[in-house]
């Protein structure tokens, strides 16, 4: 068994020694004996022990003693550098004193052995040292790994740290002094043990609960309420209160209460859980590969947008979702629109962080491949506030698909990446667009109204969002280093898009594939459509596609009527249509007729504008100005027409009313043309038309021509 120098050892009363813990000094192989001393902390002046080898060593076989670890004190790691002039001076003249003894194994060896040891008796004489200050400088120097730091003075053990002092008679803090002598000096008051229950009584009334009082209100509130009559009387006097001052009262709310117990208590639970709390854990302990978590949120954009049909009417601020990885912190999915922070918004977003981008960013003029956004998988978790996917549409729909978490009620800090890329997006980005609401929506006088500013539709806000996105996740985070080898190793720059795909390419991720059928089925809006003549109808549109007219599901609604079909809807673009049609369980792709390409590229927000509009335009003109007036003047007809019939001879029968019809057209016809014109001619009364049986041939064209 080996035994080092300096090392520590337990030893227990069935050793024979005082139970304890002892430190080697040294070891002497030709007398077969250790040196030990104890190292228990003692006013007492101590010698070194003797213990035979084998002795030592059956004491260890019989578990009597153990070897140990002893934790340095605190003036052991202080730096010699940094040590005031006074302990230096003080380690030096320690030193010196012991520094010719320390190394001799004679004199060790003749301490641990005699009771009076010549060399430091003479030591002492020589330097004019009582013996005691010289063993006690040697038991630091042995107590504490018999090294030079081992005599630095221990002040950090002075003053009864932690301890409240007792009652005394004079006051131990500082005076306060007049400084130009002209005033009296303030009494200095002796804080009592009723004092110390009171002052814990007024901080707990007032100042420790969340809507509490400062600590200088607590204070009056504490004179008010515990020295009243001093307050008076002192005030009638002229003369200072006896009573416990500010400064008095601060540190005594210092001492009677725990430091952390004050800054908690003053909190709300939820506002010190986001702000307060310690922060040792990460997130990212269990989220170290893409797909282990998204995180999803939305905010309403600070930026209001105008319509595409009228740049002079402004529509707000349209809501932003993002999702966004949180090993790599890739924005995953986004989805801006004018839907308010609810399931029929998220599922847009959902929808587009499950599936591919090239064709999302196509309908926005930006063309990118595969590779530049990469992310069209299911995560292994999706965690989301305690609102818009709380509710059984959002688990029936994404819980089949991905395991669907809440963060706590107000706790941003349970998905900190996507509430930090609205905070780099508003600040980098959108507070330096026009139409801004960067001031938190607070008016400052004299500065222009942001509506008043708008410029952008809601496509070309998504199209300048969409660019920042690509941008970020190209964008250097030194932090990505440190949490994976991978970077370093493969000698990629720390982005978030080499991140994952390095993970990606060493199939270090939780990620997972879908089929678009599912996708489009689970997430997009369900709707129902109907089959028309002209085709399938949704929101005054009219798709198809092949299978439809290989069904001739139109030829049939044209006689039959219209036929109801399950659909899906993308509120995004419109263009498309996912309808399941009759005898089929997927769903089919239909696209925009002809008919309706006018309407090609709109969201669902445009056509519930076009259709508002029309409603607005029927709303305000449910008929024309001039057909009052047409309506007045059909009324004077018709009153004319009842009084001259009224005049008119009566015919003798019903039937003679209607009598010789064509004689009476022909009749009427020489009398309105007799109105017209004084000549009439033969043609004009004939009945019927003369044909001609003659045949004219006409000039015939030349070849040539």
């Amino acid at each position: 068994m080996p035994v080092d120098i300096n090392s520590i050892w337990h030893f227990t009363e069935e050793s024979g020694f005082e139970s304890g813990l002892y430190r080697v000094l040294a070891m002497y192989p030709e007398l077969d004996l250790f040196i030990i001393f104890k190292i228990e902390e003692t006013r007492n002046v101590r010698r070194p022990c003797v213990i035979p080898l084998k002795e030592f060593n059956s004491l260890f076989k019989d578990n009597a003693i153990s070897e140990s670890k002893y934790s340095d004190p605190a003036h052991l790691l202080f730096d010699e550098s940094k040590l005031s002039s006074k302990n230096l001076h003080i380690l030096n003249e320690r030193w010196e004193l012991i520094a010719p003894i320390v190394n001799d194994r004679e004199v060790l060896l003749s301490t641990a052995m005699k009771s009076r040891q010549p060399t430091i008796v003479s030591r002492g004489k020589e330097t004019g040292t009582h013996t005691k200050t010289i063993y006690r400088n040697l038991n630091l120097f042995w107590r504490f790994g018999q090294t030079r730091h081992a005599l630095i003075p221990r002040y950090y053990l002075s003053g009864a740290l932690g301890e409240q002092r007792k009652n005394t008679v004079n006051s131990l803090g500082r005076k306060v002094i007049s400084r130009t002598g002209v005033f009296a000096s303030r009494a200095s008051y002796i804080v009592k043990e009723t004092d110390k229950e009171n002052i814990i009584k007024a901080i707990k009334k007032h100042h420790m609960r969340p809507d509490g009082i400062s600590i200088v209100n607590t204070y009056k509130n504490y004179l008010r309420e515990y020295f009243p009559t001093e307050i008076i009387e002192a005030n009638d006097a002229q003369r200072v209160p006896y009573a416990p001052s500010l400064q008095q009262f601060r540190n005594w709310s210092k001492k009677l209460f725990d430091e952390h117990d004050l800054i908690k208590k003053r909190r709300y639970e939820v506002d010190y859980l986001n702000n307060f709390r310690d922060n040792e854990s990460s997130i990212l302990s269990h989220n170290q590969v893409p797909g282990s978590c998204y995180e999803i949120d939305a905010t309403v954009i600070d930026v209001h947008i105008v319509s595409k049909w009228n740049r002079n009417q402004v529509l707000g601020r349209p809501t932003l979702y993002f999702l966004v990885d949180r090993a790599s912190g890739m924005t995953v999915g986004i989805s801006v629109s004018l839907f308010n922070a609810s399931w029929d918004a998220a599922r847009l977003a959902i929808y587009n962080s499950f599936t591919s981008k090239v064709d999302y960013c196509q309908n926005y003029d930006i063309t990118i491949n595969e590779r530049d956004w990469p992310c069209a998988h299911i995560p292994n978790r999706l965690i989301a506030d305690n609102a818009e996917m709380l509710g059984l549409k959002a688990e029936s729909a994404v819980v089949p698909m991905v395991a669907l978490e809440w963060a706590g009620i107000s706790r941003p800090d349970f998905k900190p990446f996507v509430e930090g890329r609205f905070h780099t997006l508003n600040k980098e980005t959108l507070h330096e667009l026009r139409g801004t609401t960067k001031n938190n929506g607070k008016i400052i006088r004299q500065a222009p109204d942001p509506r008043s500013r708008a410029i952008y539709t809601i496509e070309e806000l998504t199209k300048i969002i969409l660019h920042d996105v690509l941008e970020i996740n190209k964008a250097k985070n030194k932090q990505l280093a440190f949490k994976s080898k991978l970077l370093v190793k493969t000698n990629k720059t720390p982005t978030p898009l080499n991140f994952w795909n390095v993970h990606v390419e060493q199939y270090l991720s939780a990620l997972k594939k879908a089929s678009p059928q599912e996708v489009e089925a689970r997430l997009l809006r369900p709707v129902k459509v109907s089959v028309t003549k002209n085709g399938i109808f949704h929101e005054e549109m009219y798709y198809s596609h092949k299978n439809v007219r290989e069904l001739n599901l139109s030829a049939i609604a044209r006689t039959n009527g219209r036929i109801e079909l399950e659909a899906r809807v993308n509120d995004e673009f419109l263009d498309t249509l996912f309808v399941k049609l009759p005898g089929n369980t997927t769903f089919t792709k239909c696209s925009l007729l002809k008919r309706s390409q006018e309407m090609s590229g709109l969201t669902i927000t445009d056509a519930y504008y076009v259709q508002d509009w029309v409603d607005d335009q029927e709303a305000k003109n449910p008929i024309t100005v001039s057909s009052i007036e047409v309506l007045s003047i059909k009324n004077a007809v018709t009153r004319h027409a009842k009084n001259e019939t009224r005049k008119a001879p009566k015919p003798a029968t019903k039937k003679a009313r209607n009598e010789n019809l064509r004689e009476e057209r022909l009749l009427e016809m020489v009398h309105s043309i007799d109105d017209r014109s004084d000549e009439v001619t033969d043609s004009t009364l004939k009945p019927k038309r003369r044909y001609s049986h003659n045949v004219i041939e006409l000039p015939k064209r030349e070849d040539n021509i």
